[in-house]
């Protein structure tokens, strides 16, 4: 089975055959619409933010990732239950498990999608927790307090 056929099984399986709300199996239906292309995934703090180019025909896009280039893709669920298509880029990945590699595949309806876009690879940065009152220096924060600070006489 190619990555784009475990896409859209996966997709399939999660989706249904009748649509949203319908998440009973169905056969994966092709879309006859190309693979986004441009896709690039560039990592943040606790996030990682994908784009790519827009692919006429399509009402939506379903964002994969994956461990390693080969596979296998699932598509990015938020856990929510909810339609797990997003409207256009950018996305803002911040799931657990995010960074990777990631794909991006175009949708015709809400179970007709198309193949997958070649794979980027990202490294996520984590989170980073601040204690105390200290900024990191050239923040919004660090500034206030700099310009706060009484100035000492030579």
């Amino acid at each position: 089975m190619t990555i784009e056929e475990q896409a859209r099984a996966q997709w399939a399986a999660l989706m249904g055959g009748g649509g949203a709300q319908d998440r009973t199996s169905g056969e994966p239906v092709a879309a006859g619409l190309p693979a986004p292309a441009g896709v690039s995934a560039v990592s943040g703090r606790g996030q990682v933010t994908l784009r790519w180019e827009p692919v006429p025909g399509a009402i939506g896009y379903a964002v994969h990732r994956a461990e390693s280039r080969s596979g296998p893709f699932t598509v990015v669920d938020h856990g929510g239950g909810d339609v797990l298509a997003v409207p256009h880029g950018p996305y803002t990945d911040t799931t657990d498990g995010r960074g990777g590699w990631y794909a991006v595949a175009a949708l015709r309806t809400v179970n007709a999608i198309g193949p997958l876009s070649d794979p980027v690879p990202v490294t996520a940065h984590p989170a980073v927790q601040v204690q105390g009152r200290r900024s990191a220096p050239g923040s919004r924060r660090a500034a206030r307090t700099a310009a706060a600070r009484p100035r000492r006489s030579p």
